[in-house]
This record gives C-alpha cells, sequence and structure tokens, in this order.
C-alpha cells in the first residue's frame, strides 16, 4: 500500500517487491548482521544482540541478584534513604508499597523493608543522590 501511494503507479509494484525480497535474500548470504551491527563492532562499541546467548535461558533472576534486596518504601525519610545508599553499592532500588491502604506508614519502616509488598518502581541511585542534593 505504501508503495502504491509513494509511486502513484501499481506498475511498478511488483519490480520494486522483487528487488526488495532479492536484496533481502543476498544480504542473509553474506550474514545476519547489518551495516551498522558491522560498524559498532569496528569501533569496538558494546552492545546488546537481538537475541541472547543460550546460556541466558537458563539464567534465573536470583542468579544474579544479590540477597537480601535493599528496597525502598513510596514514601521514606531522607534519613532512610541515606542509610540505604550508605549500605549497599547497588545502583538500582525497587520502590514497595508496604499497605494496601495507602504508603502513610510506610516511611517509618525505614529502608530495610520486609519482604513483601507491591511493586512500584525502581529508582537508581543517581536519581536519589540527585534528589538529595
Amino acid at each position: 500500500v505504501i508503495i502504491i501511494e509513494g509511486t502513484a503507479n501499481v506498475h511498478f509494484l511488483l519490480p520494486i517487491v522483487v528487488t526488495t525480497c532479492t536484496a533481502k535474500f543476498v544480504g542473509n548470504l553474506f550474514g545476519h548482521e547489518g551495516v551498522y551491527e558491522i560498524g559498532i563492532r569496528r569501533k569496538r562499541l558494546r552492545f546488546l544482540e537481538h537475541e541472547p546467548e543460550w546460556i541466558m535461558d537458563l539464567c534465573t533472576v536470583g542468579d544474579v541478584m544479590s540477597c537480601p534486596v535493599t528496597c525502598l518504601p513510596v514514601v521514606a525519610s531522607v534519613g532512610a534513604v541515606v542509610d540505604a545508599l550508605r549500605a549497599s553499592a547497588h545502583n538500582g532500588f525497587p520502590v514497595l508499597s508496604l499497605s494496601d491502604e495507602g504508603d502513610a506508614d510506610a516511611g517509618r519502616k525505614g529502608a530495610a523493608s520486609p519482604p513483601g509488598g507491591k511493586f512500584e518502581g525502581l529508582i537508581l541511585r543517581a536519581h536519589l543522590r540527585h534528589l538529595l542534593s
């Protein structure tokens, strides 16, 4: 549809489709990487592959996370946030709702939150440091 609207001529549809399919086939003969991926590899930049390696299918979150997890409540005191930052070198902290009615009492529970609660999001160390400065 886009080809027909772009060229305003139905007669160009078949040659364009054949050319595109031929180019895709020839490109796949040379490899599955695109031009941009080849350039990134030549510059030795790090990037994530489109498909993870097979070993990643065998890993779970528990294999790579630290234990115990340092969580922050939705409403926390400045002291609790500072204590959490000093106590761990983590880059991100899960934010949990600790009560069903809201977080009116969550600020009193501090950074060392018990397991459980509703996951509300993740806050990064850099964001916390920016908020504290």
